[in-house]
């Protein structure tokens, strides 16, 4: 199994038969039917079928699959190519797959369009600041983020609460009856 991580609407032009190639939707879960060292070293491209109906078969970009929707190689693979809504639904991704979810959108998306910018994550504590990097800064690590999500305050700046978070709610007291 593998994960289309950039749709794509199909029609390759660098292979052989464009006709053939398989549209694709962001994070779409494909079957890998074929894919030998040298059709990928050749075309760059392997044979894949679709796991949910439609079960189309077509070729598709061999550097647009990734084992995991949620690992390194989709967060390094959408930072390069600076796919900001890929990158929202990534993030959005991992989130769910922690238990977690996205309260507000808008942050979230935010985040996403700075770090394919700025080519990495970071996020400012206070929930007003925008985040900053230096203009051409170098990628940062997939462990950026991993530290992004442990630091309740910061998780938080970038509208993600996980299970454990307060929410901003307080508990009431005896005063408050």
């Amino acid at each position: 199994r593998a994960f289309a991580v950039c749709g794509h609407p199909g029609g390759l032009r660098e292979v052989p038969w464009p006709h053939q190639t398989l549209p694709t939707e962001p994070f779409e879960e494909l079957e890998v039917l074929l894919a030998s060292p040298f059709c990928v070293l050749e075309t760059g491209c392997v044979l894949v079928r679709r796991v949910r109906p439609p079960l189309d078969t077509g070729w598709v970009d061999a550097g647009n699959l990734v084992a995991d929707p949620c690992g390194e190689s989709a967060y390094m693979l959408l930072i390069a190519r600076g796919e900001a809504e890929g990158f929202c639904r990534f993030l959005c991704q991992v989130v769910e797959r922690l238990g977690g979810e996205t309260v507000e959108p808008q942050r979230l998306h935010d985040l996403a369009c700075y770090c394919c910018r700025a080519g990495g994550l970071a996020v400012e504590e206070d929930a007003a600041a925008v985040p900053r990097a230096a203009p051409g800064a170098p990628p940062v690590p997939f462990q950026s983020l991993l530290e992004l999500l442990h630091d309740q305050a910061k998780r938080n700046a970038a509208g993600i609460r996980l299970p454990g978070d307060d929410y901003g709610r307080r508990e009431r007291s005896s005063a408050d009856i």
